[in-house]
């Protein structure tokens, strides 16, 4: 789904600086914006440095006016090190955004963003219900921390405490349930070469446990699923996890991003995926 009309707008947000708010209710699955960036940084100084020297006067106005909390290193490095998002989960190089950089931090946020390689875009999609006039939050972290890793990760890389509503009322039970799903994930591949019945177990607790903190996060386990059963050649119990991890996607990322047609192509075949069939059939429904 796409906005069909402005549903953010830029203003003070007290203690924080800038910040993106609704002017409008945002539905779960929308896509809030789509952002060209002001400039690609890559750890090349010399490179990173011409591609900031080639920028637009405006984009570098605009560039210039972002947040920069590493006073140790040159301005626009800082700048780069403050702002900078991803190209990808685990990419190297990072790029600069006008308005996407403007967002702030949750640890429980209600939107997620994800690099688009197809259109060279960052694309911000609701990952809740957003009421007009909430603050647009997403997260800077890695997922599955505690809160003492959330803390000492955004001390020593932003440079501020959070007070989010997740760790201004610390929960014991929460920390133990992200404790639980790290477990978990890390158990899932290493049991499906032997032990798939209990990989997929591993995986329904994993769901489980993150509908109990709030339910996001949930995409990459529908694929773990999804590839374990089409592995063991149990192509009906695949097509189920197929079907949830397409719909899963779409809210995270829309039928545009990188991965929509391959997640389709699952979907529509549950065969199609490049390991199927490569283990013994076992039937894991």
């Amino acid at each position: 789904m796409t906005a069909q009309e402005p549903s953010y707008v830029l203003k003070d947000a007290p203690g924080k600086g800038m910040g993106m708010f609704a002017t409008r209710d945002i539905k779960r699955g929308e896509c809030i914006l789509s952002e060209k960036p002001l400039v690609f940084a890559t750890r090349n100084f010399v490179r990173t440095q011409l591609a900031i020297d080639a920028m637009t006067e405006p984009d570098k106005t605009s560039f210039f006016a972002l947040h920069n909390v590493h006073s140790d290193v040159p301005t626009a490095f800082g700048i780069v090190r403050t702002n900078g998002l991803p190209l990808g989960a685990k990419a190297v190089d990072c790029a600069v955004y006008k308005v996407m950089s403007r967002i702030n931090h949750a640890c429980a946020p209600n939107v997620h963003h994800t690099w688009n390689s197809k259109k060279k875009k960052e694309d911000l999609h609701a990952i809740q219900d957003i009421a007009s006039g909430d603050e647009i939050l997403t997260s800077y972290l890695e997922p599955f921390l505690v809160r003492e890793e959330r803390m000492e990760f955004l001390r020593k890389n932003f440079k501020f405490e959070c007070h989010c509503s997740l760790c201004a009322a610390p929960s014991p039970e929460y920390d133990l349930t992200v404790k639980r799903v790290k477990i978990c994930s890390d158990l899932i591949m290493t049991c499906a070469s032997s032990h798939p019945r209990k990989s997929i177990q591993f995986v329904r607790e994993v769901l489980a446990l993150l509908d109990s903190i709030g339910g996001e996060g949930k995409t990459p386990f529908y694929y773990d699923g999804y590839q374990i059963c089409a592995m063991y050649g149990d192509y009906t119990f695949a097509q189920e996890w197929a079907n949830l991890l397409l719909e899963s996607y779409l809210m995270d990322a829309g039928e545009d991003g990188d991965e929509y047609e391959r997640y389709l192509r699952y979907s529509k075949n549950p065969r199609s995926h490049e390991r199927a069939g490569c283990a013994p059939r076992q039937i894991l429904s």
